[in-house]
């Protein structure tokens, strides 16, 4: 694996605090196994003294949608990486009929890759993978494969998404129907067009395959795997945390069917409504703007069940 790493910040985000104190974001590049360049945002405090994050984000999400929260956390004491897995944002790779990828190589190659860079580079605090949506999923997944690469999960809106734990009847249609439109655009175009969606990135065939039958026979294999027998593996510390009104992407009983599916973790749940983290709305990604009692939150969580666990 090589790793290098530029001294530009890159954050954008305005401070009227000295800068002496204000925490560093750089662009890191990575190598996987398989060749694939990949791009990390590191963000890192003047003093580290709380656990070493990787941020994964939800499918086809940026790593920049997730920095006012790496930078949250990085203000509180921890060293924060946020990844662009393959294929999107500032990584390698478009998905087309040529190039195609699914979980396997994610968790094999993407997943692998961050966190060996993660340990390396903070060998001295505890490794915690924290998921949004698709990330939490995957970070669980490989939580359960790698338990001593793993101190603890943070899983972010992350659900069970067989279609029938979406909820009411209406949503359990509306769930079948758009897993099997996608499924159904991934085998005949090559590729799931979210950008024509409006999930604003595009998917590789293998990706689409195996998140699609999670969604359809909520049996949870991919190809190379078997991700349900995985989370029964998690035996760490795990916060999951979820909103009252994510109900379309984040429903209720679907929250609560991944987190059982983790019955060996030690395992908080937070269902929180989103006065309780001063927002009129939450939802799937209002939590990652300007939530600061959220952050204050789950940075005493992690003191007190990680750090101090």
């Amino acid at each position: 694996m090589l790793v290098t790493k530029s001294t530009n910040a890159i954050s954008g985000l305005p401070s009227a605090r000295p800068q002496e104190s204000v925490p560093i974001c750089s662009p890191v590049s990575l190598k996987t196994a398989d060749g694939v360049g990949l791009h990390l945002d590191h963000i890192r405090p003047v003093e580290i003294t709380g656990a070493a994050i990787l941020i994964t984000p939800a499918m086809g999400a940026p790593a920049r949608a997730y920095r006012r929260l790496g930078h949250a956390l990085a203000d509180r004491g921890h060293a924060v990486g946020i990844l662009d897995p393959r294929g999107i944002g500032e990584s390698d790779l478009t998905p087309s009929r040529n190039v195609d990828f699914g979980v396997r190589e994610f968790l094999e190659q993407d997943w692998q890759t961050a966190v060996e860079w993660l340990r390396t580079t903070h060998p001295s605090t505890k490794t915690i993978l924290l998921g949004h949506s698709f990330g939490g999923q995957l970070n669980s997944i490989y939580a359960g494969k790698h338990p001593e690469q793993v101190d603890a999960l943070i899983n972010l809106c992350a659900v069970w998404l067989h279609f029938r734990e979406m909820g009411s009847i209406a949503q359990q249609a509306k769930g079948l129907i758009f897993f099997s439109l996608m499924r159904a655009c991934a085998e005949v175009i090559g590729f799931g067009p979210g950008d024509k969606l409006g999930w604003g990135a595009r998917f590789a065939k293998q990706h689409v395959r195996d998140w699609s039958s999670w969604g359809l026979d909520g049996k949870y294999m991919y190809h190379g795997g078997d991700a349900r027998e995985c989370l029964r593996q998690v035996t760490q510390p795990t916060l999951a945390v979820s909103f009252t009104d994510d109900d379309t992407l984040g429903p209720g009983p679907a929250w609560t069917r991944f987190c059982d599916e983790m019955a060996a973790s030690e395992m908080t749940r937070w269902r929180l409504r989103p006065e309780d983290i001063g927002k009129s709305k939450a939802g799937h990604f209002g939590a990652l703007k300007d939530a600061d009692p959220l952050w204050e939150k789950i940075d005493a969580w992690i003191r007190a069940s990680v750090l101090d666990g």
